[in-house]
């Protein structure tokens, strides 16, 4: 991944091969289930607001940011401008593209495939400690017809169980000795880029709870 910089341990090293493994995982899937996969430019109806993101996450998208000077301002504009009423993320553009797509974190490369996560994630609670109860679940938009995602077999899915896991670990590497390895930061501009931003002083807690067990909140 360019713009990629040190002083991270070599997390930052993992997670690019970490997010090739991911990207790799949901074009096998595509190729099986793409019949009930409505995935396509154009589409963001995953793009949910204030949704954040891990450390590891945070300083791939600011060194990202921090690479291509002209993204950034367009970035920051959208989240000045607010193109769409504070219905979509806020690095997301009037025309619907998203202005970090090479660097989009783990939860938007994952979105439209089938994952399998803990109920109590689908319910709004925590993760799950191991051996709890797992749910298969899709985008609204995927998987429409009746008996779609039940006929859904192993290996065509995604289990966000040790992506969140390998996030974690990343996570604290980044963050070093002493670090706050579970900080997170919202998923827009000014947050990964100014001095609060994950090579700033600082960071934004955030809600732990994973609507339809996909996607971080900003508290």
């Amino acid at each position: 991944m360019s713009g990629v910089s040190g002083g991270d341990g070599g997390a930052l090293g993992l997670y690019a091969q970490l997010l090739g493994a991911v990207g790799r995982r949901f074009e096998h899937i595509s190729a099986r289930q793409g019949a009930h996969m409505r995935c396509a430019a154009g589409c963001h109806a995953c793009c949910a607001p204030g949704l954040s993101v891990s450390r590891v996450e945070a300083l791939a998208l600011a060194d990202h940011l921090a690479a291509r000077p002209e993204v950034a301002r367009a970035a920051l504009a959208l989240e000045r401008d607010d193109p769409h009423g504070g219905a979509r993320c806020a690095l997301l553009s009037a025309e619907g593209e998203c202005v970090v797509y090479e660097a989009r974190p783990v939860v938007c490369r994952t979105h439209g495939a089938p994952l399998l996560v803990p109920v109590e994630a689908l319910e709004g609670g925590a993760q799950g400690a191991p051996g709890a109860a797992l749910a298969l679940t899709a985008c609204e938009l995927n998987f429409t017809e009746e008996g779609a995602l039940e006929a859904v077999g192993e290996g065509e899915w995604l289990d966000v169980r040790p992506l969140d896991q390998a996030l974690a670990l990343l996570s604290a590497r980044a963050a070093g000795p002493g670090g706050e390895a579970g900080a997170r930061w919202p998923l827009r501009a000014s947050a990964l880029t100014g001095a609060g931003g994950p090579r700033g002083a600082g960071a934004q807690g955030a809600d732990s709870a994973r609507p339809e067990g996909k996607e971080s909140q900003e508290s």
